[in-house]
């Protein structure tokens, strides 16, 4: 649940899905009690180490598949700085 959260959060941020698919997301995984907020016990580093052993890492660059829009994702590597901007956002909204 917290990477759908995540992939969508992005995918808003690069300006690729709007507000209302986002709060979709927010919605449907609240509705079958899953937890959309990350514990302050987990660390950005510790997460960043986990995306780095992701089967869909390429070299360097960390590899999200991400939304255009509902049933259109796509795979795409995603910068450093962005996705600690959307873990970031998970730790305070949810």
């Amino acid at each position: 649940a917290l990477g759908l959260v995540a992939a969508a959060l992005i995918s808003k941020r690069l300006g690729l899905i709007d507000e209302a698919l986002l709060d979709l997301h927010y919605s449907i995984l609240r509705s079958a009690s899953f937890s959309v907020k990350l514990p302050s016990s987990i660390s950005h580093e510790d997460i960043l180490r986990a995306i780095s052993l992701d089967k869909k890492r390429k070299g360097q660059g960390m590899v999200f598949v991400l939304l255009r829009d509902v049933g259109q994702p796509f795979v795409t590597e995603v910068d450093e700085e962005t996705v600690k901007r959307a873990l970031e956002e998970m730790r305070v909204s949810g």
